[in-house]
């Protein structure tokens, strides 16, 4: 091996090393925002679709899945969007180095809300719906937050406190308003949160 070749070996690990060691910083402020925004849309239209009953029902169940599975479709596309924007905008890819790991150890929380949400629909559990998605969803964010930017963290904890809240009182009024609050204000705060802080709008 000559020289030449050796330093270019050392560079090579050089930038490995920093890339691996590095912190996900890809989080989007504007994806946030929007995400958020179209959270708290979800819970005002379900809330005005399916009103505030007492107890969970088919009647009001299907427009409260239908409506929140169509905020969802929207939503993170356009969050993975905003990221995707930003990432390229600084310069960095996104499926290495702190960026995969982050996005890596998020995917089994949100495979497992999808995979248990459809045991609980399929069981008439309507009820435990708002709080696995709400839990597990807290899960992904404090999974990755070990390799992301410090609000990941609290937003996560936050998650896991309106999840767990639903779950203590399992109606329609207590998913509604713990999920508006989570997917909308959590999302919402955070995204305003990385704005003020002169983070792009990716």
């Amino acid at each position: 091996m000559n020289a030449l070749q050796q330093v270019e070996d050392n560079l090579r690990f050089i930038r490995h090393t920093l890339e691996e060691a590095g912190t996900f910083t890809q989080v989007s402020a504007g994806g946030l925002v929007l995400a958020g925004a179209i959270g708290v849309a979800a819970a005002l239209a379900a809330a005005g679709r399916i009103g505030l009953p007492a107890v969970w029902s088919a009647a009001a169940f299907q427009p409260f899945l239908i409506i929140w599975s169509a905020a969802a479709s929207l939503a993170a596309p356009i969050a993975a969007i905003a990221m995707y924007r930003r990432a390229r905008q600084a310069g960095v890819p996104l499926w290495v180095g702190p960026s995969r790991r982050a996005l890596r150890s998020m995917l089994p929380a949100w495979l497992a809300g999808a995979v248990l949400t459809l045991a609980a629909v399929s069981q008439g559990w309507w009820a435990m719906v708002a709080p696995l998605w709400l839990i597990l969803h807290a899960l992904a964010l404090l999974s990755g937050a070990s390799f992301s930017i410090p609000p990941v963290r609290w937003m996560g904890w936050s998650l896991l406190l309106l999840g767990s809240f639903a779950a203590a009182w399992p109606s329609p009024a207590a998913a509604l308003a713990a999920l508006g609050l989570g997917f909308g204000g959590v999302h919402l705060a955070g995204g305003i949160y990385l704005w003020r802080r002169n983070d792009a709008l990716a």
